[in-house]
């Protein structure tokens, strides 16, 4: 009995075992009652041995488990930080370009001009020069009587003139009509078309000489996006930029365009940046080659093309 209760505590098919003594009364053959209890003890010792790889295995499962949720959690926290962390310097960005390009792209370039031209009755003067000097002013000729700012009419003794406005340090002139009458090569009178008064001294407004902008002392002149040609616009973007209106700052198949033609040919041929990067590069950055310095002309790129529209970027 003592032999019969250890094995049906035992984890494996006792039943078999009891079934077997209990047939121990019919069965008078005990070496095979002995071969079916060893049967029967290497099943459960077999049955012991996979429970124990089972549980070594949940252990370990239990062990590393914890350490996956934390490496989990740590990359969440960490890719919501960085996320965070780029949210706010794109923000700053973003102010930084909102004050300086907002202001620099209206910059006036600084003009050089002549010093006034003055006339007065009996000076001597070269009629094809004085109207060669009207003409860089900006004057028109007309055949009928001036009648706005800007018009001249020519003849052999007179010159009727509707003078522009004028604006100088020292004063500032409404623009009226006047006529100045020559005798020979000097003039004659300076008479106010309207009032009839003589004018003795009359000053026109300096000649622009040039315009230049910046320390390279650049040439600049502003003119509005919708004034320029259209198929200027359109050679522009096929040097520079095909795909300007497709991306939004940056335009990584012209990246990969761009590698692969400079492996092809072994040298750097083609550049992968995109107008509003050479924008950044030029209003906020400098030339240098870093690592750094792309980076942020990148994110700098990706603000601008949130903040302004297409036509005020190019």
């Amino acid at each position: 009995m003592k032999r019969q209760d250890t094995l049906h505590c035992s984890p494996f098919n006792y039943g078999t075992v009891n079934n077997a003594l209990k047939a121990d009364a019919r069965n008078t053959d005990p070496l095979s009652i002995f071969e079916l209890s060893i049967f029967e003890l290497e099943k459960g010792l077999g049955f012991l041995q996979d429970n124990a790889e089972l549980y070594q295995e949940l252990r370990t499962m239990k062990q590393t488990t914890p350490f996956l949720k934390r490496l989990l959690r740590f990359t969440f926290v960490l890719l919501i930080s960085l996320s965070l962390a780029q949210g706010l310097y794109c923000w700053n960005l973003s102010i930084q370009i909102d004050k300086r390009f907002s202001a620099r792209r209206w910059s006036i370039p600084s003009r050089v001009l002549s010093d006034a031209t003055i006339l007065f009755p009996g000076q001597g003067v070269n009629r094809s020069l004085l109207e060669r000097k009207l003409d860089h002013l900006g004057y028109r000729k007309s055949s009928q009587l001036p009648a706005q700012k800007g018009d001249m009419r020519s003849s052999s003794s007179k010159l009727e003139i509707f003078l522009n406005d004028l604006k100088t340090p020292q004063q500032t002139r409404e623009g009226f009509p006047a006529v100045i009458k020559f005798s020979g090569p000097r003039i004659e009178s300076i008479v106010h078309a309207r009032t009839g008064e003589h004018i003795p001294i009359l000053e026109l407004e300096p000649e622009e000489l040039m315009r230049f902008y910046g320390a390279e002392r650049e040439q600049r002149r502003l003119v509005s996006i919708h004034h320029v040609p259209q198929d200027f616009i359109h050679a522009v973007l096929a040097a520079e930029d095909s795909r300007f209106f497709e991306h939004r700052g940056i335009d990584p198949i012209g990246i990969l365009r761009a590698v692969y033609a400079n492996l092809r040919s072994g040298d750097i041929r083609q550049g992968g940046s995109t107008i509003t990067q050479q924008l950044v590069k030029n209003y906020f950055l400098t030339p240098e080659r870093t690592l750094t310095r792309k980076l942020n002309e990148a994110l700098m790129a990706l603000t601008i093309e949130m903040m302004y529209d297409k036509d005020t970027i190019l």
